[in-house]
């Protein structure tokens, strides 16, 4: 592995693998500073509610907290309403690159003086 290169796992325990189908899960490496999401399920009779969206919100803010630049994933399958993942995901701001897509955690840094020079 390269100097510096850090790899971790975020998920669910094997223990609680039986848990995961009545609770919404989701799990993922973090290689670098790009956050991997693997997996996530929301069970059938949670979907369409808004349960996905709100995990895609804490997800994101574990990618953050943990120092990540980007979110990558693959989608696959339907969201609850028969949306493509992929459709859902790209209406939510990710973009696509090939089959995956990512979303970038870095926020926007505005120069007031910059701002300032550009008005007229």
């Amino acid at each position: 592995m390269p100097d510096g290169l850090s790899v971790s796992w975020c998920g669910m325990p094997l223990d609680r693998l039986a848990v995961k189908f009545w609770h919404p899960y989701w799990d993922a490496n973090i290689i670098g500073d790009t956050f991997y999401l693997l997996s996530i399920q929301i069970p059938q009779e949670m979907r369409g509610r808004g349960e996905g969206a709100r995990l895609y919100v804490a997800i994101e803010q574990v990618a953050r907290d943990a120092g990540c630049r980007e979110i990558r994933q693959t989608p696959s399958g339907w969201t609850g309403t028969g949306e493509t993942r992929m459709s859902y995901l790209l209406r939510r701001g990710w973009e696509r690159d090939g089959n995956e897509v990512f979303k970038s955690l870095r926020k926007p840094v505005f120069c007031h003086q910059e701002l300032a020079r550009e008005s007229p």
